[in-house]
């Protein structure tokens, strides 16, 4: 289960005064975008796919973004109450799911994806999406979403600001309606499947989480190594950040990060609680 939450008091002025200045995301947002060489992660994919192993870069992304959130920028972890944040002590990820072919989004949170092998995040992402998809009702994510289709048009709004209160800012547990933290620390959605490369999703403001990243289509480009120009599949993230929690500098560590990690996947294969922290060149 998720863990619960600390106060954190060792903040800059700067932090405390956006975390207390903003509200939750519809103001205060930061976006970003990079490119990651994707030769070595598809390499990767396809040894293991050659071992029975069917992995997809989704898969790589959230293992690579627990590590880091566990390892580099802790920061990121991080959620806002009533003007104050609070350091998150497991690292949990919101999946984004499409449903009806896309024309529906649904989701559900990992637990604790930084303890978890890539072949178990896999098996899990796995299960839950097909139990979501045939409207498995011991889901939480099922019963909160067919909560909220009996709410009436015009008490929609009132019902989710007053569910923002009770589960973000009191931090209070309504299962199984709703979790608590039911988003968790970041949410991650791909949008290459819909034919896009750099997209700027929505931060929910009744998530609480730091920042949603967005796994874009991979294309071929022309790029320079080593002096000459060569063509490779490059594989686009873009990410959207709570400005409570994040600024410039954590988003360019995430980005420095991704790509170390990304370009050297078998990384990732190491034991959940073996790996070594990420150090960005």
């Amino acid at each position: 289960m998720s863990g619960g939450l600390r106060p954190v008091d060792d903040l800059s002025a700067g932090r405390r005064l956006a975390a207390a200045s903003y509200s939750p995301p519809t103001e205060g947002k930061i976006f970003g975008t990079c490119e990651v060489d994707a030769t070595e992660a598809l390499r990767f994919l396809e040894r293991r796919r050659a071992e029975g192993v069917r992995l997809s870069m989704t898969h790589l992304v959230i293992r690579t973004t627990a590590l880091i959130l566990r390892d580099t920028l802790p920061e990121l972890n991080q959620t806002v109450r009533r003007g104050r944040l609070y350091q998150r002590s497991t690292i949990d990820i919101f999946l984004s799911v499409a449903l009806k072919r896309g024309k529906e989004i649904s989701g559900f949170k990992i637990e604790q994806v930084d303890t978890k092998s890539l072949e178990e995040i896999a098996a899990e992402i796995k299960d839950v999406a097909i139990r979501i998809r045939r409207g498995d009702t011991t889901l939480g994510v099922v019963r909160t979403q067919q909560l909220l289709q009996s709410v009436p048009g015009p008490l929609l709004r009132p019902a989710l600001r007053l569910l923002r209160l009770l589960v973000i800012d009191f931090g209070l547990d309504l299962s199984p309606v709703v979790p608590k933290d039911p988003f968790g620390s970041l949410l991650v959605t791909e949008i290459g499947s819909y034919g896009l490369g750099v997209g700027y999703p929505a931060l929910l403001p009744l998530s609480g989480a730091s920042c949603i990243i967005a796994i874009g289509k991979i294309e071929e480009k022309a790029v320079v190594r080593d002096g000459e120009v060569v063509v490779r599949p490059i594989l686009p993230l873009s990410a959207t950040f709570d400005h409570r929690v994040a600024d410039a500098y954590h988003a360019g560590l995430l980005v420095r990060s991704a790509q170390e990690i990304l370009t050297h996947p078998e990384r990732l294969e190491e034991p959940p609680d073996a790996a070594e922290p990420t150090q960005p060149s």
